[in-house]
């Protein structure tokens, strides 16, 4: 199955990764993009785990759509 990774690059340099369409949170990091992705696939396996024990739906909720918006200084 596939998920929906968000990258940001955060204030210290290191890459966040979460998974924002699942239910609880699924977060890591990396000090490259990969890295975060590579750590992720781990982090995601563990968090499904833990879903699947709970009885817990892992199907993601739904694609997460992000939007900017232009507030004025």
């Amino acid at each position: 199955m596939n998920y929906t990774v968000l990258l940001e690059k955060s204030e210290d340099g290191y890459y966040v990764a979460t998974v924002p369409g699942l239910p609880g949170i699924c977060v890591t990091q990396g000090k490259s993009k990969s890295e975060a992705l590579k750590n992720m696939r781990e982090a995601l396996e563990l968090h499904l785990e833990g879903l699947k024990e709970e009885g817990i739906a892992t199907a993601q909720k739904s694609e997460p759509e992000l939007k900017r918006i232009a507030i004025p200084a």
